[in-house]
C-alpha cells in the first residue's frame, strides 16, 4: 500500500527532521517495511520528502525511496503499482538498479515527460516528482482515484500525505469542519473530491496532477480549491477524461459473440497483470458478480 508525505515550509516555520520522521510514521500503517527521507534547502524554505514502504516489487534495499533518477534531476516519492511497468521498461535504454517499477515510473517520467508517462502507465498510484532544475513538484494521481493524496496550504507550509493524520498532527491551529463536504457525505456516502471533512484540506481529484512552481510560491491559506488552482504558481491538468473512447474504436458492440471474446480477453489480462509481485498474492472475494467473474 505504502504512504507518502512531503512539506515545503519557510525556514522560519519550526519544522525539525525529528518532527518530520514522527509525522512520517504516522504512516506506518501503510507501509511497514522500510521509510526514507530527505531535506532539500531552497532559498529561504525547504523541502522535504519521505515514505513509507510495502515491499511488493523488488524487496531490496535498491528500490527503497525517496528515488533519484539516473541523471540526479528527480526524485520521486510514490505509493502504488505500475502494472505494465515492464512493457514501460523495454522502451528505456539504460541500466536500472532495481527490479521495481518506482524506478520504471520515475526513468519513463524522465525520458518521456509527465504527460506521456501518465497516459502510458497503467496501474493505481499517487505520487510526487521534484525537478531540481527548475525546482518545480508534479503530484499526480491515478485515473480512478484508487491511491489518495491530500494537499493542504497555509501561511507557513504546503503539505501532502497519503492521509489526513500527518497534516493535521502538522498544523498548530483548529481544522474547520466542512459543513457542505459533510452533507455531500451524508447524501452520497463519500466525500466528492476535492472535498474533505476539513475546510483547510484537499483531495486532489482523480486522473489529475498539479505542477507548482517553487520559486513562484506564495505561503498562503487556501479554503477554495478553484482558488487554489487559478494561482500564478500552480497548475491543474486532467490528463484523462471519461469521454476518451479511442481505445474502444475496435470494439463491434453489436456483434454479442465478439463483445463477449473481447470482453473476456480484457479481464483476463487485467488480472494477469496484477499477479506480478515479489510476494504472494491474495484475492478478497464478496460473491458479487466482479468476484465471481474474477
Amino acid at each position: 500500500m505504502c504512504g507518502i508525505y512531503g512539506c515545503f515550509h519557510k525556514n522560519s516555520f519550526n519544522y525539525s527532521i525529528r518532527e518530520f520522521i514522527d509525522n512520517l510514521n504516522l504512516l506506518k500503517s501503510r507501509g511497514p517495511d522500510n521509510s526514507g527521507y530527505l531535506e532539500i534547502e531552497l532559498n529561504e524554505n525547504k523541502l522535504k520528502l519521505g515514505q513509507t514502504r510495502l515491499s511488493i516489487l523488488d524487496l531490496s534495499l535498491n528500490a527503497n525511496q525517496p528515488m533519484i533518477s539516473s541523471d540526479g534531476n528527480l526524485i520521486i516519492v510514490y505509493n502504488g503499482e505500475i502494472y505494465n511497468h515492464l512493457t514501460l521498461r523495454n522502451q528505456l535504454d539504460q541500466n536500472f538498479r532495481s527490479t521495481g517499477d518506482t524506478e520504471t515510473l520515475l526513468e519513463y517520467i524522465n525520458k518521456f515527460g509527465i504527460e506521456k508517462a501518465l497516459k502510458d502507465a497503467r496501474g493505481m498510484f499517487a505520487f510526487c516528482i521534484f525537478n531540481k532544475k527548475d525546482n518545480t513538484l508534479i503530484l499526480a494521481r491515478d485515473l480512478a482515484g484508487e491511491k489518495p493524496l491530500y494537499l493542504n496550504f497555509n501561511e507557513n507550509f504546503f503539505t501532502f500525505s497519503s492521509t489526513l493524520e500527518p497534516i493535521l498532527n502538522l498544523s498548530k491551529e483548529k481544522n474547520t469542519l466542512n459543513l457542505f463536504a459533510i452533507q455531500q457525505y451524508l447524501m452520497f456516502n463519500y466525500f466528492p473530491q476535492p472535498l474533505t471533512v476539513f475546510n483547510s484540506c484537499f483531495k486532489l481529484p482523480q486522473s489529475s496532477y498539479i505542477k507548482i512552481n517553487l520559486n513562484k510560491f506564495h505561503f498562503r491559506k487556501y479554503l477554495d480549491f478553484n482558488e487554489l488552482i487559478e494561482t500564478n504558481f500552480i497548475t491543474h491538468q486532467k490528463w484523462w477524461k471519461i469521454n476518451n473512447t479511442n481505445q474502444y474504436k475496435d470494439f463491434e458492440f453489436d456483434n454479442i459473440p465478439k463483445t463477449i471474446k473481447k470482453t473476456e480477453s480484457l479481464i483476463e489480462n487485467s488480472v494477469n497483470s496484477k499477479l506480478i509481485s515479489d510476494v504472494p498474492v491474495g484475492l478478497f472475494l464478496s460473491g458479487g458478480i466482479d468476484s465471481s467473474l474474477i
